[in-house]
């Protein structure tokens, strides 16, 4: 069976569940113009908090640059334990 045997929802089931309908095509999310903001700030023992912001908006914004739905954040710990 396509699928791996399951069936897929109808219309009608989508919007029972609370979820918008699929549609012919997808709309295209433009990239952002804005580079979001990271901040780093304590919050307590061995502990930080990360936010990010859009940098076109105020400091006191939490909002995410226009077409930015999420934000990677890679970290490294150069401290080696047999130096």
């Amino acid at each position: 069976m396509p699928n791996g045997g399951l069936t897929p929802f109808a219309p009608r089931h989508h919007s029972l569940l609370g979820l918008s309908p699929r549609t012919a095509g997808r709309t295209p999310i433009t990239a952002p113009l804005a580079c979001p903001v990271l901040s780093v700030m304590p919050a307590g023992k061995r502990s930080i908090t990360l936010r990010y912001r859009d940098s076109a908006a105020r400091v006191s914004s939490k909002a995410k640059p226009p077409g930015m739905t999420a934000c990677q954040i890679f970290a490294a710990d150069s401290a080696r334990a047999d130096h």
